[in-house]
């Protein structure tokens, strides 16, 4: 029989360690959503890594729970707060964060592209790079290797080619580049 015919476990059937973990996991959903709703009314994508978040909702989730919001959420800490009203997000977006935003909102694009022209996780591309931006190049160059393995690349080039596979022009935060692929 198939799994997908099967009926779902009713509340009542459940042990109380599995009643427990759905408890639990009701407070993560409810904790992510406002973290989520702090990020909004900030105007912060949830590509942006902030470095701290709070939470009182009841109790302290345990390690693996608060592991789950982390990830969620995109922030490096979190910590149970009993002195805020539900939740609160630190906004501030320290250098060392900004270009990991930025890093992974090149990522994005280039993936992007990659999906565009159908490229699949077996094609290894030469990404050329065209921006005035001398910081944006720093970044990719100090990160060069981790990008490679994020975007399938077998190298970063920094200038602009003719015969190229796609060639868009893109916003990586506050940088403005021209992406090729080939």
């Amino acid at each position: 029989e198939s799994v997908h015919l099967l009926q779902w476990p009713k509340p009542d059937n459940l042990n109380s360690k599995q009643k427990e973990i759905l408890d639990e996991m009701q407070r993560v959903r409810k904790i992510v959503e406002k973290i989520h709703n702090l990020r909004d009314a900030s105007g912060i994508k949830v590509r942006q890594p902030l470095s701290l978040a709070k939470y009182n909702f009841a109790k302290k989730l345990d390690k693996e729970f608060e592991d789950i919001v982390l990830d969620e959420v995109n922030v490096k800490s979190i910590e149970f707060d009993k002195t805020i009203e539900d939740a609160f997000l630190d906004t501030n977006i320290t250098e060392e964060l900004k270009q990991e935003g930025d890093l992974r909102e090149f990522v994005r694009n280039v993936n992007s592209l990659r999906k565009e022209t159908g490229l699949t996780i077996k094609d290894e591309v030469i990404i050329y790079v065209d921006t005035l931006n001398t910081k944006f190049v720093q970044l990719v160059n100090d990160n060069k290797e981790s990008l490679k393995k994020d975007v399938l690349a077998k190298d970063f080039i920094f200038e602009t080619i003719d015969n190229a596979l796609i060639t868009k022009q893109l916003k990586i935060n506050d940088f403005t580049v021209l992406i090729s692929l080939k």
